[in-house]
């Protein structure tokens, strides 16, 4: 759980998501990169389209 953290807070603070993973193999890196932002748009999505969510919106 604490890496998960350390993650997140590495990202919010890299905005470069190319280069925060560039020690990694690029193909690597750039996977990562894309599923990092994929699951942001899925929890965007979850967020949004969420029943009890509209209400409070």
């Amino acid at each position: 759980m604490p890496k998960i953290v350390f993650i997140k807070k590495l990202i919010r603070e890299n905005k470069d998501y190319e280069a925060l993973f560039s020690h990694l193999p690029l193909i690597k890196a750039k996977k990562i990169v894309k599923t990092i932002l994929l699951i942001k748009i899925l929890i965007k999505l979850i967020v949004f389209n969420c029943p009890s969510n509209k209400i409070m919106l």
